[in-house]
């Protein structure tokens, strides 16, 4: 029995989200495919607005941290790592003998600001809007075939 609700798991894990996709593909199509351009701008300007409203969280949480004391949490962390029973002094202690190397340590690695921020933000960026260039692939495909088909049209119209 459990292998059998495994199986119908991983199918559901499979079969639901290969419909969605298939689903969204097909009503780019449809849209693209409307006499009007603008239908089909709807799903990768969605898409696009996603992945924006992400990477806007994204540096508004780097910039958040920053204010609200990373900083000082990390060193309190490592104090409790080092001297677990100091209590407050050894920690104050700590806080004072390692800040400079505990703030490069951050910097250096993205946790504040710096230099590791951008590249994830872009990255980010770069993934998220994946499915932005396959739906205007798919846009621009229906509208080259539904410009060749209404020059068709208007030739037929003149031969006439």
């Amino acid at each position: 029995m459990l292998i059998i609700s495994r199986i119908l798991l991983l199918t559901l894990m499979i079969i639901i989200p290969l419909g969605f996709l298939t689903g969204i593909v097909i009503l780019q199509v449809y849209l693209s495919k409307r006499e009007s351009k603008w239908p089909g701008l709807i799903l990768p300007m969605i898409s696009f607005g996603m992945s924006m409203i992400i990477i806007i969280g994204i540096g508004l949480f780097s910039f958040a941290t920053l204010e609200s004391g990373v900083y000082n949490d990390a060193v309190s962390i490592e104090a409790q790592r080092i001297y677990p029973v100091a209590g407050q002094e050894g920690r104050e202690i700590y806080r004072e003998l390692s800040a400079p190397e505990v703030r490069h340590h951050l910097v250096d690695y993205g946790h504040i600001g710096g230099p590791g921020v951008f590249p994830v933000v872009i990255f980010i960026f770069l993934v998220f809007n994946i499915p932005t260039a396959i739906l205007l692939i798919i846009y621009a495909s229906c509208r080259d075939k539904h410009k060749r088909q209404l020059a068709l049209d208007k030739m037929s119209l003149q031969d006439l």
